[in-house]
């Protein structure tokens, strides 16, 4: 028989969006809205909104009945994340209130609820920004939304029970490991415990018994093991059961996942398992469009997914704030380091505040310090100024909840007071044309480690739908800054601003209350800088050329130079059949990436030679002629003017005629549409390939994450994105095309079901309802018609 009973608590709640002391006595069924978990107290537009519709009291309320229970049984309620103040009742007894939206707190139910009865909780929520806890206090550069966004859990289990185990792995040899597992044992009695510890992965199995003492307030197990490492390739999860007897009696058992691996930062690098790694990731932001922070597991999941096994990196910073547990799980099992931070934003308040932020940093320790994936806390108010008794007590706190994780505090001022680890600096010196990063030596005088945790973001905001320059430029930006962070020795790694674009208040970001700073949109649909990362980080081949080809859309009508993000060896260009010459990564002017980008600044290769009357001497100073032009126009240098007349004088050629060589070779005026097709090589053959052409035959294509989902803990759901493509699957980025959206069956769509295609691509969200069976999407638009997906829902 399990001695922990867990039942989730999801389903059938009832909300009403705003609050008074009255509900507390009353119950009123057609007043409340009845909603599932997680939950937003407010939808919101994707952009043009008001913050302060969110920010409201709320009522949540449910009926709760718990049977069977014996007098040695607790009975917890938990909640993994309310935003952002709340108060919990059961009938109308206040049993606790909790401070802070993003970490987990349960409370002790049992004398409430031992009757039998039917009783009804309620969970008035606040989510306003109030000033006495983080982080608020000032202005916040992302919005926190509301309400019950995270699931909630009761819990019934026995009332002498292992409390916080904490499994700590630490290499002894290259073999050799130990593991450390740590535990209380709560409302014990003055008698002594059998331990059994248990923990597999795949076919290596540990087993460890031993007897405990009730009178110690903690416990110890030393292991001494030959494991399977948790590693970037091979994150190896072992599962672990700490069980607690007395008498031969089983009295209680915990389960769960840890891994073994060492963390070592020194001011040569960063080691994971005393290999030198370079950290190379993004900032997350959980928000999404809609529903904000209230996204179920597999959603959580994803994000994960995209930027471990999409984006390629190797570490994510969850800015501002812990993340979801469903995301953290999924880094672990995936191999994506993480930087946990706690909540904040560049404002510190007064003592009250300060142990606020304290007890948030204390929560977000003990919930989350067996993740493997984490190896580092950050343990300072994001870009706060200097506060030497306050961070002096973070990583105090730290260090002695989790010693074995470094820690690091994200600032964005030079010299500042270290107190952590690891030296982590803002650094947005680059604009495009100045160097990518600053020396270590000018930020920080110290001989310590030293990383970057964000950089470009704002610097340069970029919308999907912005011009191809813009759009390059962007990609770029982020590549100039990786290869600086290569090429550096003393710079762990650089963490870019950001994944993904998110909403903030009017005082940052776009007219729109969204900032453009991710490498994709809020969608979790790519801009081209996203390529910057997915070129070097990818175990596939990688080809994406950052160019429609469309001369209209560049000053001048001068597409060159295109820049073809890839892994390849080299590739070749192909003008409507015809080669036009092969290229290789530009190592000049990034010689420090492991995958360079390839910059093509000539599309006319030996073609004039192939399909003139010229020489080749001629034809290749005709190329050069051709290509000066379209860079300088009629201010092109002299040698070209002279060199231009000297070989129409040779050629015996006219105006008409030079002006017909332009247009061939450069503007193909008068010409069937051209055909490009770039061929990536390794290994001499061809691994991948993209087609360009100025013919577009639109088309919308339509791919889901998942085609199947599942009611479980709560409800699920999955992504749907929809992109204007032309045969040969490229993105048509200016079409602005609506589209309808309707769902049937045992699904329900997530925000409006009329949207506009955005920078030629939009996507959206659909839900389970609580029943099982099969749902139906269909997609219309006047230009493209009716299109179908069918969702299983198990």
């Amino acid at each position: 028989m399990d001695k922990r009973i867990r039942i989730p608590f999801n389903h059938e709640w009832f909300f009403k969006d705003n609050f008074s002391n009255k509900d507390l006595t009353e119950f009123i069924e057609g007043k409340y809205q009845l909603v599932e978990l997680p939950h937003t107290n407010h939808q919101i537009p994707n952009s043009y909104f008001l913050a302060s519709d969110y920010q409201k009291v709320c009522l949540y309320t449910k009926s709760l009945q718990i049977e069977k229970l014996t007098d040695d049984q607790t009975v917890m309620i938990h909640f993994d994340g309310v935003m952002s103040f709340c108060d919990v009742y059961v009938d109308q007894t206040l049993i606790g209130s909790h401070y802070g939206g993003y970490t987990a707190f349960s409370f002790d139910i049992t004398e409430y609820v031992r009757d039998h009865k039917t009783h009804r909780l309620a969970v008035m929520v606040d989510s306003s920004e109030r000033t006495d806890f983080p982080p608020y206090g000032f202005v916040v550069d992302y919005l926190t939304y509301g309400g019950i966004y995270r699931e909630v859990t009761i819990e019934i289990k026995p009332k002498t029970c292992i409390h916080q185990p904490f499994l700590m792995t630490k290499s002894l040899s290259e073999e050799t490991w130990k593991l450390d597992v740590l535990f209380q044992i709560q409302n014990q009695l003055d008698d002594q415990y059998d331990v059994q510890f248990k923990a597999i992965c795949l076919d290596h199995q540990i087993e460890y018994q031993t007897n405990v003492f009730g009178l110690d307030d903690m416990h110890l197990l030393t292991i001494d093991s030959t494991p399977y490492l948790w590693s970037l390739e091979k994150p190896n999860l072992y599962q672990y059961q700490l069980q607690i007897y007395q008498n031969n009696q089983l009295i209680d058992e915990i389960t769960g996942s840890f891994g073994f691996r060492s963390i070592r930062a020194d001011e040569k690098g960063f080691y994971l398992n005393n290999k030198l790694i370079k950290l190379v990731g993004l900032n997350r932001h959980q928000s999404y469009p809609y529903v904000g922070y209230a996204m179920p597991q597999r959603v959580q999941e994803q994000d994960a997914y995209i930027l471990k096994q999409e984006l390629g990196v190797n570490i994510v910073r969850t800015a501002h704030y812990p993340p979801s547990k469903h995301f953290l799980n999924m880094c672990d099992r995936l191999g994506l380091m993480v930087f946990e931070e706690l909540p904040g934003w560049q404002h510190i308040g007064n003592d009250e505040w300060k142990q606020h932020a304290l007890n948030q940093l204390h929560e977000m320790i003990i919930q989350d310090r067996n993740h493997p994936s984490i190896v580092i806390w950050g343990v300072r108010i994001n870009e706060s100024k200097d506060d030497f008794s306050f961070y002096q007590a973070t990583n105090e706190l730290a260090k002695s909840l989790d010693p074995t994780r470094p820690t690091g505090g994200v600032r964005n001022f030079k010299n500042s007071e270290l107190l952590e680890d690891i030296y982590t600096y803002n650094d947005f010196i680059h604009r495009g044309k100045n160097v990518a990063l600053m020396r270590k030596k000018d930020v920080v005088r110290k001989n310590v480690p030293y990383m970057v945790t964000e950089h470009n973001g704002h610097m340069f905001p970029t919308k999907k739908y912005d011009d191809e320059p813009h759009r390059i430029e962007q990609a770029l930006r982020h590549l100039r800054v990786l290869n600086e962070m290569y090429g550096t020795k003393d710079i762990l790694g650089a963490i870019g601003w950001c994944m993904n674009d998110y909403h903030t208040h009017h005082d940052f970001g776009s007219g729109d209350l969204v900032c453009h700073h991710g490498v994709m949109d809020m969608f979790r649909i790519p801009k081209f800088a996203s390529y910057a990362y997915v070129s070097q980080g990818s175990k596939t081949p990688i080809l994406k050329v950052l160019s429609s080809l469309t001369i209209g859309e560049y000053p001048a009508s001068n597409p060159t130079p295109i820049y073809v993000m890839t892994n390849c060896e080299y590739i070749e260009i192909y003008k409507s059949g015809n080669k036009i010459g092969r290229y290789f990564p530009n190592t000049k002017s990034f010689p420090h990436l492991p995958h360079p980008p390839i910059i093509v600044d000539d599309l006319i290769g030996d073609t004039i030679e192939q399909n003139e009357r010229f020489s080749k001497k001629d034809a290749h100073r005709i190329k050069k002629i051709l290509n000066a032009f379209r860079n300088f126009g009629f201010q092109m240098p002299l040698s070209y003017k002279l060199m231009m007349g000297f070989l129409m004088a040779k050629y015996k050629l006219d105006m008409e005629q030079a002006t017909i060589l332009f247009g061939t070779y450069l503007g193909d005026w008068g010409n069937p549409s051209a055909t490009y097709e770039f061929k990536g090589f390794i290994d001499e053959k061809v691994v991948c390939s993209v087609t360009k052409t100025q013919e577009h035959n639109a088309k919308l294509c339509i791919t889901v994450d998942h085609n199947e989902l599942h009611i479980g803990d709560t409800f699920d759901a999955t992504r749907v994105v929809v992109r204007c493509v032309d045969q040969y699957d490229n993105d048509l980025v200016y079409i602005n095309e609506p589209i309808q959206v309707s769902v049937s069956g045992s699904i329900e769509l997530i925000g409006p079901n009329v949207v506009p295609l955005i920078g030629g691509s939009i996507a959206f969200w659909v839900k389970t309802k609580n029943q099982v069976g099969s749902g139906i999407i269909e997609i219309q638009s006047n230009q493209f018609g009716l299109h179908s997906i069918h969702i299983e829902v198990k």
